[in-house]
């Protein structure tokens, strides 16, 4: 699961699919909506959870797997933390 910054929301958030993983993008609505060029953003994106489906497709012993990412605006602050939490049925 991806937590996305709650202090500098991201206006847009796009997944690369993942062959044999789905994924939710869980959103929530802002108490102050954003400007985008001439977009106004009153919702974003908060979570993101992949889940494989099923056993051939889960991430086994010493192997990984990417999650790829597209997203906007990043804010000017210098740094965004991404937070990932892993969960394993083992």
């Amino acid at each position: 699961m991806a937590l996305l910054p709650a202090e500098h929301p991201l206006t847009s958030v796009r997944v690369k699919p993942q062959p044999g993983w789905s994924y939710e993008i869980q959103k929530a609505k802002l108490d102050k909506p954003i400007t985008s060029g001439e977009q106004v953003v009153d919702e974003v994106a908060r979570t993101i959870t992949w889940t494989a489906q099923g056993p051939d497709n889960a991430v086994k012993a010493a192997e990984f797997v990417e999650f790829d990412l597209s997203v906007g605006r990043l804010p000017d602050s210098g740094q965004t933390i991404f937070q990932a939490i892993q969960a394993y049925d083992s």
